[in-house]
């Protein structure tokens, strides 16, 4: 099945279907894994990212101090008729990410590059991948380096305009919009991770509990026989099947395969 690169970005309501048993692995067996798959395809969450000091969406969740819900404040309706409001929740929850480096998770996933052809498809919109040098990184969800006019199709860095309550366009003067997919709002290279997904030896989901879809459709664009293997604290939902599970702390992990 492969996910239709203009559905929107939306809550996903897990289907627990029976699967294939998971076979679990630890460090060693996970680098062996690796090690005899040329075409590597990742699939990246937040869980990445938390090394770099940038917390999940449970944990900011967990604070939401505002009476309307997140997922109405961080939509695009809302931005659309309310930018001055979407924009002080906005920069609440996603302009210190700019200040964050890349960890060793990031850095990880670029040195396979040396050895095996990757393609990093990603949920996060922090940029930490591309920082990091990973060289195929599709930004499924945007990135927060960005922002966009809609009315003009132009694109600018988001750097122009920091410490402005509402950045406008400097063509038009429309609010400008995040470049990231917001709640209710178009996703980005689905068809092109598809297609990586369909060419590889290997699918690693990684640091993501694959709750928010479309997104979370992509590891059902595996060709049936292909390895998959899923690495995070928790594991996935049972509906995806995966060959193999590596449970733990990311950090953790790579720290026991480098011994």
């Amino acid at each position: 099945m492969t996910p239709a690169p203009s559905s929107s970005l939306q809550s996903f309501e897990e289907l627990q279907a029976p699967g294939r048993p998971t076979q679990k692995i630890g460090p060693e067996e996970l680098g062996e894994l690796i090690g005899k798959s040329p075409k590597l395809v990742f699939l990246t969450g937040a869980g990445v990212s938390t090394a770099s000091g940038i917390p999940d969406f449970q944990t900011t969740d967990a604070s939401w101090s505002y009476a309307l819900p997140r997922t109405e404040m961080i939509s695009l309706p809302y931005f659309l008729t309310h930018p001055e409001s979407f924009w002080k929740v906005y920069s609440e929850l996603f302009m210190g990410k700019l200040e964050a480096q890349p960890n060793e998770v990031h850095h990880w996933i670029a040195s396979l590059e040396k050895d095996h052809r990757v393609v990093v498809a990603t949920q996060n919109v922090d940029g930490l991948h591309a920082m990091a040098e990973s060289t195929n990184v599709l930004e499924c969800h945007g990135s927060i380096w960005r922002v966009v006019c809609l009315p003009c199709r132009v694109t600018f860095p988001t750097q122009l305009f920091l410490g402005e309550d509402l950045p406008t366009c400097p063509h038009c003067g429309s609010p400008l919009k995040p470049d990231v997919s917001l709640f209710m709002d178009e996703v980005h290279c689905m068809e092109e991770a598809a297609r990586a997904i369909g060419e590889a030896d290997l699918l690693l989901v990684v640091g993501t509990s694959l709750r928010v879809g479309p997104f979370n459709e992509l590891p059902l664009a595996l060709p049936p026989g292909i390895p998959s293997l899923w690495m995070d604290q928790e594991e996935p939902p049972g509906r995806y099947g995966f060959t193999y599970g590596c449970l733990g702390e990311l950090t953790t992990i790579l720290g026991e395969m480098e011994k």
